[in-house]
């Protein structure tokens, strides 16, 4: 099928079809930067997450359906080499709670059963919400 506004066909792939890279890069290509971004990031794919940034992708996206970020979905996949890829990210915002109200620092101790990125989760939205002037009781409240 073929869009109005791309003369671009859009392509249809099976799920088992997915772990092709070529399949990946094609996909990949015809996304937004920030909606690649947070796609990669649910598959824990940290190389195509750094070209979607390069491309202006914003580490802070949040995903359409279930509002996780990025460090949303390493948090709960034990990814240690992307949460510390995001940790050196200027901007990145430890305190973004995804649609059910979960901050990433309690996906790492509920879902990963991690309790030392759970500990370096904390530690960082603390001194955020500090920076920031935000009680994180109120915010884990709300």
């Amino acid at each position: 099928m073929v869009s109005d506004t791309d003369d671009t066909p859009e392509v249809a792939v099976a799920d088992t079809e997915l772990e092709s890279p070529a399949i990946l890069d094609r996909l990949a290509s015809k996304r937004d930067p920030n909606i690649s971004f947070v796609g990669w990031a649910s598959v824990s794919h940290l190389g195509h997450m750094k070209m979607a940034y390069e491309d202006g992708a914003d580490v802070n996206t949040r995903d359409a359906e279930s509002g996780a970020t990025a460090l949303h979905y390493a948090a709960s996949m034990h990814a240690r080499e992307i949460i510390n890829w995001l940790a050196k990210r200027e901007n990145i915002d430890y305190l973004i709670q995804d649609n059910e109200g979960r901050l990433p620092s309690a996906l790492a101790y509920e879902v990963s059963d991690d309790p030392v990125i759970g500990r370096f989760l904390v530690k960082k939205q603390n001194e955020q919400a500090q920076a920031q002037g935000i009680d994180i009781r109120t915010l884990l409240a709300s």
